[in-house]
């Protein structure tokens, strides 16, 4: 996966939404309908943050130049940051004053908070992986591994041939 592409896609997820909310102004939303779209690319963006932080731990898992590593996690830090202090609560103020039933309300508010709430998890966990990547890791030595052997210690194990024979001969194992 290329360095840029994972930091470059959570951008894209909320693009949208930020340029609507700059729009807005203020953040007052003029209808349901444009409350309703904003919760839904919240949504959206949401389900490309928790995606693409799956992707850096399978990274962390197989493997990957540090450098590598701490540029994709600083543009992702900062595209979680974006959305929890900024555009997750911007859209909560948005749908606690625009006009919907106040069931579909309280159910939109929640999300928005289980949003928020992710989005700063997700942040510190990202922050805890920045400052791993830049702790100093010992150096490992390689030689010690190069013609190491293993102490030839074989008393307790038996020969197959041997077990083989027993079992051919009906014997026990």
């Amino acid at each position: 996966m290329s360095v840029e592409l994972p930091p470059e896609m959570a951008r894209s997820a909320f693009r949208p939404l930020l340029q609507r909310l700059e729009q807005n102004g203020s953040g007052a939303a003029g209808s349901s309908g444009e409350a309703r779209a904003l919760l839904a690319g919240c949504g959206i963006g949401a389900a490309v943050l928790e995606q693409l932080l799956k992707d850096i731990h399978g990274m962390l898992g197989a493997g990957m130049e540090t450098k590598k590593l701490q540029l994709i996690q600083r543009e992702f830090l900062d595209c979680v940051h974006l959305a929890a202090n900024q555009i997750y609560p911007r859209v909560h103020h948005i749908v606690a004053n625009v006009m919907l039933p106040e069931e579909e309300r309280k159910s939109a508010l929640e999300t928005l908070d289980g949003y928020i709430k992710h989005a700063k998890a997700m942040e510190e966990e990202l922050k805890a992986l920045e400052l791993w990547l830049e702790r100093a890791h010992p150096s490992i030595d390689i030689s010690t591994f190069n013609g190491h052997k293993a102490p030839l210690d074989f008393d307790d194990y038996e020969d197959s041939k041997e077990i083989e024979a027993r079992i051919r001969a009906g014997g026990e194992v």
